[in-house]
Parts: structure tokens; sequence; C-alpha cells
């Protein structure tokens, strides 16, 4: 069994595991046209059943490697957006890239900025890791400033580094060593 963590931000925002009970908050925040254009995997519209197969999803990933790998955003102890860790280079690898998302009506409030930067030092302070990667879809401006506001680097622009709809996109990639 998983010992999920809570990683504290401010006295209104924590960072915790997602229960069954946020679905609905999840699904309310998730559920937007510009967040699914800026990430790969969000689909659009976004349902309840979407919602039920990620926390499936994270359960058994959890569940089987041992490790807490997504926390949701909890504003007032309401959900409002989401932090991850996708360990794309194996559990053990010193790097690993992350992934966020934040509901519009919370964007440009500084909550993700708080709390992506509490995350990335719970990251360096609990794993392995030593390099932190952030993907960002060439012309997501807000997603860059919170980077950079945590001090991560812009290394460069990938080329066609994904595929989303049918369609190549490039990325600005974004790191921060321990």
């Amino acid at each position: 069994m998983i010992l999920h963590t809570d990683i504290p931000v401010t006295s209104d925002i924590l960072l915790s595991s997602l229960r069954i009970p946020d679905l609905d908050d999840l699904v309310y925040h998730i559920n937007d046209p510009v967040l699914y254009e800026n990430t790969l995997t969000v689909p659009y519209p976004y349902r309840r059943e979407h919602a039920e197969s990620y926390l499936t999803h994270i359960s058994t990933f959890e569940e089987k490697e041992g490790v807490q790998k997504d926390w949701v955003i909890r504003y007032q102890d309401k959900v409002i957006g989401g932090v991850g860790v996708l360990y794309n280079f194996g559990l053990h690898s010193h790097k690993s890239e992350i992934g966020y998302w934040l509901s519009r009506e919370y964007r440009g409030t500084g909550i993700m900025t708080q709390a992506l930067g509490s995350f990335v030092s719970h990251l360096f302070a609990s794993t392995n890791l030593i390099r932190i990667e952030a993907n960002v879809f060439i012309g997501n401006y807000g997603s860059a400033r919170v980077l950079e506001k945590n001090a991560f680097t812009l290394e460069g622009t990938i080329r066609a580094a994904f595929i989303k709809k049918g369609i190549l996109k490039d990325t600005w990639l974004y790191a921060k060593l321990k």
C-alpha cells in the first residue's frame, strides 16, 4: 500500500492525493478548451468517465510502483488543479518530466507558481531526481512564466516533439537542476 504525502504550500493551498469525492471538481475545472489545447493527453470535453479512468490509472501505477506520482492542488479545500511527475525515464533515473494544470478561474493568481515551487522542492528532497524537465507547447506563455518564476531554464525548442490531433507540435524545453 502506498503512503500518500500531502505537500503544504500555503495556509490555503495544499497538494494531496486525488480522492473519489474530488471527481466532480476535477471534471468541472479540467473541462476547458484552453487547457485541452495546452496539454497532450487531457481529453475535451472532459467527462466523469475520464476522471474515473484517471483515478484508476494513478491508483494502479502507485500501487504497482510504490510511489506517488500525482497530486491535486487544493485551494481552500477545493480541487482546482494538479501536478505530477511522469517517471518517463524510469523510477530510478536521475531525471524526469513534470506536468501541471490549473483551472481557468485561478490562472494568473500566483497559485500555480507557488504550488509548482513546493512540488519541485518536494521531488528534489524525496527522490533521486537531480534534473526535472517540463515541455511547454510553443505559445503557452503563462506556463512558461510559471517555470521561469521557479528558476527553470529554457534550454531550447524541440521541433516536432509531440503529435496532437495529427499535428506535429513544437515545445519549449525547460529544466531545473537540484
